[in-house]
């Protein structure tokens, strides 16, 4: 279990914000077989982070997605910035919160 716990976070550490976030979604849909992305856009729901913009498609989908069910929250999302500790903690609290 140790090992396990480890090794994932080890893996998500060396991925980048965008990484991260589209992942956590990918993730969570697949759990829930929802398609959030879809879900999230019939609603109309625009992140408000000004440094997403010439992000890839995947990568503004998911931080709306993350942004919508307040998983995210700011007005800079940094996404080449590195997952920290407390990046991985603050986004499963909040996903699960």
């Amino acid at each position: 279990m140790i090992t396990f716990f480890c090794s994932f976070n080890c893996y998500f550490y060396n991925l980048g914000r965008d990484d991260f976030a589209v992942q956590l979604v990918q993730a969570v849909s697949k759990v829930h077989e929802v398609d959030l992305v879809a879900y999230v856009n019939s609603q109309k729901h625009k992140a408000k982070f000004t440094d997403i913009g010439r992000q890839t498609k995947d990568v503004q989908d998911a931080v709306n997605v993350l942004s919508y069910f307040n998983v995210l929250e700011g007005k800079q999302f940094s996404p080449n910035k590195k997952v920290n500790r407390e990046d991985f903690a603050q986004f499963f609290y909040n996903l699960t919160s």
